[in-house]
């Protein structure tokens, strides 16, 4: 997926399991040693099943900085499910806050290796915050039915990319 910014390791980084299953981090370039950190556990994140219980966090060294009205939602990398770490998603108003911070990470059991440098370890997609309103609507099963089916009639298509080649709009991110 290419919405938005990614972000990428700026060295390689190598985790490893030593005595008692105890988790040890190792940043090869110490102009980045301290990219990334072990910190303490925080109550407001639930220990995602498969993955650690020490919690990490990716610490850049620089700040992201909106124009008024504009946040930032952070994220894992969409659907990279191979990557060996699973980073916290979260809002940030960065027209209100622009301070160095961190992103918290989990890193998934059994991984013991090196992410090597440049993998993209964030998604950072900025948007306009507005209010919304909305409207809940109930269908008739038949009419929803009727719909589904129109839609797969124009979009399920043998070759695909109807959707990408009619519908959708290339944004820019520079």
């Amino acid at each position: 997926m290419g919405t938005g910014y990614s972000l990428k390791t700026p060295c390689d980084i190598e985790f490893k399991i030593g005595d008692f299953g105890k988790l040890s981090v190792e940043v090869f370039d110490d102009r980045y040693k301290d990219f990334v950190t072990k910190r303490e556990p925080m109550p407001q994140f639930v220990n995602p099943e498969g993955y650690h219980e020490v919690h990490f966090a990716w610490m850049p060294d620089w700040a992201v900085e909106t124009p008024e009205g504009y946040s930032v939602l952070y994220s894992q990398p969409f659907n990279r499910f191979e990557l060996p770490f699973l980073t916290t998603s979260g809002i940030i108003d960065n027209d209100k806050v622009n301070l160095m911070g961190s992103m918290p990470f989990f890193l998934r059991k059994g991984f013991e290796g090196i992410i090597p440098e440049g993998t993209v370890y964030a998604q950072m997609i900025p948007f306009k915050r507005d209010n919304w309103e909305h409207e809940v609507i109930i269908e008739n099963p038949s009419n929803l039915y009727k719909k589904n089916m129109e839609n797969s009639k124009k979009y399920r298509v043998p070759n695909g990319g109807v959707y990408k080649n009619q519908v959708w709009e290339k944004r820019t991110y520079s």
